[in-house]
């Protein structure tokens, strides 16, 4: 072995031994001379020495090889430098363990001698050949070759003959899921399923036995597990020391195996579907020198022209010998016209079937041009004989029609239209299809026309609308539509009838209620004003005769009065005279006659010498009394003053006191109310020029519903609510109207301090026979007077405030001057 170590190699081999106790080490000068050993017990100074020095063996402890961890000897495989297992004892399953994480060999140390060490130095030798051949081209060749096979898209490897890897591309690390220095020194079984591994071993060594190339099929794990269908070229080459390399390059066919089975299976699929599709799937060929052939005819064949597919791909002229005799031409020039412009070709012409009868035919393709000028047609030919006797009752039914059908663009034209537009609108109908429709349109109904046209460019469906189209002479026909888009053709099948008839009927019938529903509304109005005037005359006719009822009362009152309040003055001289005379007479005859004497006991001469002056007083104070009502009565009637006459309304305001003097009064009858409290804040107010009678019966229904909602506030207060002294306030002020041609307004408010009145009736305080009393109580006609009064009479105004829980309170003003 030394001869042939010192033959082989021009140096000593270089040798690292690694071994926690040196002092075991064997006698390495005694072993063999030929290689020179360096020593360590520290594996990271092994690992720095490895990095400064180039060492051919390695020798390592099996003390190092104890903890599992392949990372031990990775090192050096990573350099190509074979390391060699010292086994202090014999550990078949330490051993194994080495081999697996790359070890070449182990040697147990109790048998090392100088054979069992030369015999390692095969690993060496072997190693440093390798190395030595690869560094014989330039490092700039080697790194631009490593760079190529990195390059390369394939899976690139190289194999020794004991089938580990020596080499290995990106490619190949990438389809392993592993970088190369997990690879290199493995064999297959160290990463594929034993069965694979086993082919690829026999497939290898079949190509290092016969040193042919070899390619074949095969199947792969990749490190996801799953398995790829691989190709896999293998090449041997010969080292100048006779050892032979593996070179093998892997093309992943996984993903054409899958779109090889998707072909077959969609040419399965292809031919099903064929022989179930209504009509013929053919494919026509016309070529440069102009002669014609059906490449493929599926099995429709049958049905449409009664022959084999075989016989129709033989003699494509059989085809065409079929087609009725007036539709020939135009079919061969629709072919001639589709191949020089390449357009999609669609034409349907009638065919003779063989039992005689006539079919309608429909083809539809697009030519294809070949690179050797040949033009391919793939396309359907499908029977439409049923379609096209339904097309002829179609056609017959929309010529027929007396409704306007047709056919428009989403573009905005007509595309086919039957008679009855000429008939209604009076345009031919080469000018109807020459303009866009909406030009026919009036002006005010295109907007919702175009907004109709977009929701049936859009899908929508229109069950109906309305719009105007001119007619020839200028005029315009109300039509209706019923229109539905089809989006796949761009078109829209629409029915329109003419209502123009019915709109006028409709117009005409809509004044008519117009016209009607006017004189309705006028004739309620008038009925009301007729009922409010009737029952304001009768109120009227009411206050003018209790007027001269009052007048006359007051008048036949006032004579009897007048008389009482005339004498009762002299009667009070006359008793006083008597008295005094008696008083006299008693003085000078204290000692009357008995008769004379029991008689003024009898009367009791001193009661009514005490008593009658009182008497006569009383009689005097109500004849006053009664002077001042009737007084009172005359200031309200005012039947001699009808006119406008300037009046001091405050003495309106005190009779109509006077006369509500009796409700003012505490009731204890039906309610326990106290007397009414009158405030009285009465300004300077000048004379002012009114209607006396009718501004005292102004003051006197308000004065009247005041007291009535002071008594309705009574008969009902809240329980939690302590009673409120009833009050009327009365105030009155002069103020200056907004209008300087008005002048000043005398202003005269009202208020009470009752329950109120909600916001919702007070809006309706002034309509006509609108009361909120009981049936019976209230007629709903004093307010509404009264507003008149102001207002209209006299160009004053008359509003309310109220607040629920408060009171209410009435405002009048009207002009101090009445307007000229």
């Amino acid at each position: 072995m030394s001869e042939i170590a010192d033959n082989l190699l021009p140096k000593p081999l270089k040798a690292l031994w690694v071994e926690k106790n040196l002092a075991q080490s064997p006698d390495f000068a005694n072993l063999t001379p030929a290689v020179v050993f360096h020593l360590t017990h520290s594996w990271s100074v092994a690992l720095e020495q490895l990095d400064r020095q180039d060492f051919d063996l390695i020798f390592i402890s099996s003390a190092f090889l104890e903890t599992p961890s392949d990372e031990r000897i990775a090192p050096f495989n990573r350099q190509q430098i074979p390391a060699i297992a010292i086994l202090e004892s014999d550990n078949p399953q330490l051993a194994t363990q080495a081999l697996e994480w790359g070890a070449v060999d182990y040697l147990l140390k109790g048998e090392l001698d100088r054979s069992t060490l030369q015999r390692t130095l095969r690993y060496a030798l072997r190693f440093r050949q390798l190395r030595e051949q690869a560094a014989e081209p330039s490092d700039q060749q080697q790194e631009m070759l490593v760079s190529s096979l990195n390059a390369l898209a394939d899976p690139v490897f190289i194999k020794d003959e004991c089938h580990r890897f020596l080499f290995v591309n990106q490619a190949f690390c990438q389809l392993m899921g592993r970088p190369s220095s997990e690879i290199i020194g493995r064999s297959d079984y160290d990463f594929f399923p034993p069965e694979q591994a086993a082919v690829f071993w026999e497939k290898d060594e079949l190509v290092m036995q016969t040193s042919k190339p070899n390619e074949n099929e095969e199947e792969l794990t990749n490190s996801r597990g799953k398995v790829q269908v691989i190709s896999t070229k293998k090449s041997v080459f010969e080292m100048p020391d006779g050892q032979k390399i593996l070179v093998g390059v892997i093309r992943d066919l996984t993903q054409y195996k899958q779109q090889e089975r998707a072909l077959i299976d969609s040419e399965k699929r292809f031919a099903q579907l064929a022989a179930n599709i209504p009509g013929m799937i053919y494919q026509f060929c016309l070529t440069s020198e102009g002669r014609r052939s059906f490449i493929y005819v599926s099995e429709g064949c049958r049905d449409l022209y009664g022959v084999e597919p075989e016989i129709v791909k033989q003699n494509a002229e059989f085809v065409f010998q079929t087609v009725h005799p007036d539709d020939l031409p135009m079919l061969e020039q629709s072919i001639v016209i589709s191949a020089q412009t390449l357009q999609p070709w669609r034409y349907e012409w009638r065919t003779l079937s063989p039992t005689g009868d006539l079919r309608w035919l429909k083809g539809a393709t697009n030519p294809d041009l070949q690179a050797n000028g040949d033009i391919i047609w793939n396309g359907l030919l499908t029977e439409i004989t049923e379609q096209k006797l339904a097309e002829h009752e179609r056609d017959r039914f929309f010529t027929l029609s007396l409704d306007l059908l047709c056919i428009a663009s989403f573009e905005g034209y007509f595309k086919r239209l039957n008679p009855s537009w000429t008939a209604t609108l009076g345009y031919s109908e080469a000018e109807l299809l020459s303009v866009q429709f909406i030009e026919l349109v009036h002006p005010e109904d295109r907007q919702s026309t175009l907004q109709a046209l977009q929701n049936l460019i859009q899908g929508a469906k229109i069950l109906k609308f309305e719009n105007r189209y001119r007619s020839q002479d200028g005029s315009y026909r109300w039509l209706s539509w019923v229109s539905a888009p089809f989006t796949e053709e761009g078109l829209i099948y629409a029915v329109a009838r003419d209502i123009s008839d019915r709109k006028q009927a409709e117009e005409a019938l809509r004044y008519s209620e117009m016209r009607e529903r006017d004189k309705s509304q006028q004739l309620k109005k008038t009925i009301h004003k007729l009922t409010s005037t009737q029952a304001q005359l009768v109120q009227t006719e009411k206050m003018a005769s209790l007027g001269q009822l009052v007048a006359g009362v007051a008048h036949e009152i006032n004579n009897p009065v007048s008389f009482i309040s005339g004498n009762i003055t002299p009667a009070m001289d006359y008793a006083c005279d008597l008295l005094k005379v008696i008083e006299l007479y008693q003085q000078h005859y204290p000692h009357p006659p008995a008769t004379l004497l029991e008689a003024i006991e009898s009367y009791d001469l001193e009661f009514l010498s005490s008593d009658f002056p009182q008497l006569l007083q009383s009689m005097q104070e109500g004849a006053t009394r009664i002077t001042e009502i009737v007084t009172s009565l005359r200031n309200f009637s005012r039947l001699d003053e009808a006119q406008v006459k300037a009046v001091n309304l405050h003495q309106g305001i005190e009779s109509t006191l006077m006369i509500l003097q009796h409700r003012l009064k505490a009731q204890n009858e039906q309610i326990e109310r106290p007397t009414i409290q009158v405030i009285k804040e009465f300004d300077n107010l000048p004379l002012v020029e009114c209607h006396p009678g009718q501004i005292n019966q102004v003051f006197m229904n308000i004065l009247s519903n005041a007291i009535d909602a002071l008594e309705e506030y009574w008969m009902n207060p809240s329980e939690s609510e302590v009673k409120r002294m009833p009050t009327l306030s009365i105030r009155t002020t002069t103020q200056k109207a907004k209008d300087p041609q008005v002048g000043k307004l005398a202003t005269i408010q009202i208020r009470d301090n009752g329950e109120g009145i909600s916001p919702a009736l007070q809006t309706r305080l002034f309509d006509p026979f609108f009361t909120t009393k009981p049936v019976g109580k209230g007629t709903g006609l004093g307010l509404y007077i009264s507003h008149q009064i102001i207002v209209d009479k006299h160009q004053g105004s008359l509003t309310c405030h109220s607040e629920l829980g408060k009171g209410t309170e009435f405002k009048i003003q009207i002009p101090i001057r009445t307007s000229t």
